[in-house]
């Protein structure tokens, strides 16, 4: 049984979220009322940049998801193929979405990150090889498609974790790295390293990868409700604002003591900027959605922090970036 999954800035999909993200955020920081649906999937050395907008901004969308590769470590030669639809400003609303939409939260005392323990556990071992791979010399093998896999199996957990590796470094080598660059981090675990054996380096160089694909089993774990992240959608979208909205409420009840963990859920109908209601859990199942304005969650009102377009990377980025802030985990809704 998966508990958790954390993708490096590599793996094919996280990639493809990464640059979709980029593009999205350049239309947004250009034109705060661009309208826009990003899709961004390829590989094998062509990736293909794809979607409809309505906005003023003008810009080189190539450059940007070149950028967003380099950012990522991807350093195998890609070539974007970019076709953007220009769409009337009827087909997009400016804030919230054409088809119903539901959003996720959830927040648990359990941990410091208030995330389930195996996430936070995942999360801590990403960002302790990102910090080898990307500030440690000795570590030049290793390459950003990587992931680290939280499991239940016969009453224990096991860590696996993935990384790629050039050529000339054997998987012994490898292994004993890995064990002893995240050693402090993962005391007391099962650790499993490059199970299947040798890992070259490949990514989107000899892979195919997609964004959107990975759904929130990133953020919250496998155990919790599947819901969709659009990378390349508007900061106002449901599915981007949305989540955010709902992580903030429910950390908001663990931080007032009013659950040891809460489950969050809000649903927005078609074109709608305020959800129809909030309604939220906590461990023993006590309703705690009126203890919500609903205002405070209407996607045309957001709160500065999460205005900002750079939290659209930063959602991605976190789980294996401990450098990167998130607005809305400091957000209190209820105060």
């Amino acid at each position: 049984m998966v508990l958790a999954r954390v993708l490096g800035p590599g793996h094919p999909d996280r990639a493809c979220d990464l640059v979709a993200a980029a593009v999205a955020q350049e239309y947004v920081r250009r034109d705060p009322t661009a309208r826009l649906a990003v899709h961004v999937q390829g590989g094998h050395g062509a990736l293909f940049v794809t979607g409809d907008v309505c906005s003023t901004a003008d810009f080189d969308v190539a450059s940007v998801a070149k950028a967003a590769l380099g950012t990522s470590g991807v350093a195998a030669e890609t070539e974007p193929f970019v076709m953007m639809e220009s769409v009337a400003p009827s087909l997009f609303p400016v804030a919230g979405a054409r088809d119903p939409m539901v959003a996720f939260g959830y927040a648990t005392a359990e941990t410091e990150e208030r995330l389930p323990l195996p996430v936070a556990q995942a999360r801590r071992i990403a960002q302790a090889l990102e910090r080898k791979r990307i500030g440690d010399a000795e570590w030049y093998w290793m390459g950003p498609d990587y992931d680290v896999t939280m499991e239940r199996r016969g009453g224990q957990t096991v860590c696996h974790i993935r990384v790629q590796h050039v050529e000339g470094i054997g998987v012994n080598a490898v292994r004993e790295a890995v064990f002893e660059g995240v050693r402090q981090v993962a005391q007391g675990m099962d650790l499993r390293v490059n199970a299947a054996g040798v890992e070259a380096l490949s990514g989107l160089q000899s892979r195919v990868g997609r964004s959107s694909s990975a759904l929130s089993v990133d953020g919250f774990g496998a155990m919790l409700p599947i819901q969709a992240f659009f990378p390349g959608s508007h900061i106002a979208h449901p599915s981007v604002a949305g989540i955010w909205l709902a992580r903030a409420a429910a950390t908001s009840l663990v931080r007032h003591g009013l659950a040891k963990a809460a489950m969050v859920h809000l649903s927005w109908l078609p074109l709608e900027t305020r959800p129809v209601g909030v309604r939220a859990k906590n461990e023993r199942g006590e309703d705690l959605g009126d203890r919500f304005a609903i205002d405070r969650f209407d996607l045309a009102r957001l709160p500065e922090g999460i205005k900002n377009p750079d939290a659209l990377q930063g959602m991605l980025r976190a789980p294996f970036d401990d450098q990167v802030t998130l607005p809305w985990e400091g957000l209190d809704l209820l105060g």
